[in-house]
């Protein structure tokens, strides 16, 4: 993660499908925030919706075997598109794959882990 910049991981769904997580960066944070500060969402489960379905958006590196482009705005928006019109059962998996690896990198930076790479 340090030489290039993020870490991604291949995530094997049921059938064929298969997905490609890569780590966020800051600014994948802060279009979060502000989302979270424009639309003010009065519900618990609506929160959480909005932040799961921003931070699928930003770490779906490649879908089926099609890389998918951050470069800029356009390309978020396309992969936010993309994860909006998935199938509800597919999303729901989709994020329970994406809390593994966020919970794996979390495990990874947490305070004191680096001491158990030395």
């Amino acid at each position: 993660m340090l030489s290039k910049g993020f870490y991604e991981e291949y995530v094997r769904l049921r059938g064929t499908h298969r997905a490609v997580f890569r780590t966020r960066m800051y600014d994948d944070h802060l279009r979060l925030q502000t989302i979270l500060e424009m639309k003010k969402p009065q519900l618990a489960i609506s929160q959480d919706e909005l932040i799961t379905r921003y931070n699928m958006a930003a770490s779906l590196y490649e879908w089926d075997g099609k890389p998918l482009k951050h470069d800029t705005d356009a390309d978020f928006d396309a992969v936010m598109k993309l994860v909006t019109r998935l199938p509800g059962p597919l999303f729901t998996v989709l994020a329970r794959e994406l809390a593994k690896f966020d919970n794996k990198i979390m495990a990874v930076f947490d305070d004191g882990a680096d001491a158990n790479f030395l």
